[in-house]
């Protein structure tokens, strides 16, 4: 097993694997919206969108950070054969240690669901708020409004059968 990791070759597998997810998904949602199952709950659909279009995202930026590293890989590779030629010799690649690179995946995908789950939280407690905002207001129309519903509801008669 290699110590060393290519920075293109982590790229384009983490990409492969992101767009692999992301299809995965896709077609889980075609059955489920041709099908008209009724297997996930609206919050599990929402989650499950939510990952879908993440996927999509992070495969769209793995594919631009692929495309960059390639680049930079190939001119790498040109300049050591034009530096072998004049008897310089360099690196073709940028190579990370597999333990950096391990630590590199880790701190972004920490980073990213520490993001999500301080959101996630920051949300909730807005909609708390608002909720409490809303009842509120709710109580104060009421106390207006109760007079003036008992009034034009006291002429009716019982509800027919």
């Amino acid at each position: 097993m290699p110590t060393r990791v290519r920075l293109l070759a982590l790229s384009t597998r983490a990409t492969i694997s992101l767009l692999l997810a992301g299809a995965f998904l896709v077609v889980v949602g075609f059955f489920d919206q041709y099908l008209g199952w009724d297997v996930f709950p609206p919050q599990v659909e929402k989650t499950l969108t939510a990952i879908f279009a993440s996927s999509v995202a992070l495969g769209a930026f793995g594919l631009a950070i692929s495309f960059a590293a390639g680049i930079r890989d190939s001119v790498a590779a040109l300049e050591a054969m034009v530096g072998q030629r004049g008897g310089e010799t360099e690196g073709t690649a940028l190579v990370l240690p597999r333990r950096n690179a391990i630590l590199w995946l880790g701190a972004l995908f920490g980073l990213l669901a520490v993001t999500v789950l301080g959101l996630n939280f920051a949300n909730e407690r807005i909609l708390r708020e608002r909720q409490k905002s809303f009842k509120r207001t709710a109580a104060e129309a009421m106390k207006r409004l109760a007079p003036r519903w008992v009034a034009e509801t006291s002429h009716l008669a019982t509800p027919c059968p």
